[in-house]
């Protein structure tokens, strides 16, 4: 029944809405994941051509945000999403034409992170760290609803409690770091970025460690 497509797929109106329709029957329990891309480059799902690429994209994030409204309310006001835990959260920023959100600048990476359901609307403690990783939602899932976390999952921390570290690591194309609550160090092998961050600094060699350490691991679960 989907009909409007972009050039990543089709919108999410659409999307989410059949999501809604296909898990209102399913058996419980059961998890779902969504991927929603009508905020992502090229914007196509604007109708307004006059516009420059910020304004394309708070139009679409607008669009996004009015989607999964309409998705939530009818998951809410439906009984067999009564026990359904939510989670919306985004996988990175966006540079926004201004001196704060530019690469290598901590808002560049803020992200919007929700925790959202019926029957939990009371019970979720306080989210006591101010830096962490799209990582850390497994063991906090597992916190929030069983009060232990998985040993095994060595880089995903719970957000509720205390000793979270209140840290992020990040990897993109050719460029890694550390992200903490007061500050933010990066490494790169692009010559324009390295000469950007320069001078280097004293967190560098923490980088590299923890670069070595993740791909090791990597390549040992491979």
């Amino acid at each position: 029944n989907l009909k409007h497509k972009g050039n990543w797929g089709y919108h999410d109106s659409e999307v989410l809405m059949q999501v809604y329709r296909d898990l209102s029957g399913e058996e419980l329990p059961y998890f779902s994941s969504v991927l929603t891309l009508s905020s992502h480059e090229p914007f196509d799902v604007n109708t307004q051509k006059s516009v420059n690429e910020t304004q394309a994209y708070y139009q679409s994030v607008s669009y996004v945000d009015r989607s999964l409204n309409a998705f939530l309310n009818a998951c809410f006001k439906d009984p067999s999403f009564d026990e359904t835990c939510f989670i919306i959260v985004s996988d990175h920023g966006k540079y926004l034409n201004s001196t704060a959100t530019h690469f290598g600048q901590r808002e560049f990476f803020r992200i919007p992170f929700f925790i959202l359901g019926k029957h939990i609307q009371k019970t979720v403690p306080d989210i006591l760290d101010l830096c962490m990783s799209q990582s850390d939602i497994y063991n906090s899932v597992l916190d929030l609803y069983f009060g232990e976390s998985d040993k095994k999952a060595t880089y995903s921390r719970s957000i509720f409690r205390t000793r979270h570290p209140q840290n992020a690591v990040f990897h993109m194309d050719e460029v890694c770091g550390i992200i903490q609550k007061d500050r933010m160090d990066w490494l790169s092998v692009k010559k324009h970025e390295i000469d950007a961050e320069r001078p280097l600094n004293d967190r560098d060699s923490a980088i590299l460690a923890v670069e070595s350490e993740i791909i090791s691991d990597f390549f040992q679960l491979k």
